[in-house]
């Protein structure tokens, strides 16, 4: 039997940063939107003092700082297989069938 490998997780990158990266981006654009209307208002809603676009701008910019750095830096946790060895491949399963080259 081989040695587990680690070559599950050399070089992949976790969904959550992209999912921070995204939200980060977001983020960025609505909080300049809210930046710009702030100093040039272009219709006078109900709630327009209270500058909606910015505080969700900042909050999705938050967010996506945490969810990047939760992805980037956060635990990770090897996968395994049906044997319960770190790094198993699915060949390495008997419920799969077995082609040799």
């Amino acid at each position: 039997m081989t040695e587990p490998s680690s070559r599950h997780t050399d070089g992949m990158i976790s969904i959550w940063f992209w999912v921070g990266a995204v939200l980060g981006v977001y983020g960025l654009v609505i909080t300049g939107a809210g930046v710009y209307y702030m100093f040039r208002p272009e219709t006078a809603t109900a709630l327009a003092h209270l500058n909606p676009s910015l505080w969700w701008g900042l909050v999705m910019l938050l967010a996506g700082v945490i969810f990047a750095a939760a992805g980037r830096f956060g635990r990770r946790s090897p996968r395994t297989g049906s044997t319960g060895q770190a790094g198993a491949d699915v060949a390495d399963r008997p419920d799969q069938p077995q082609t040799t080259v």
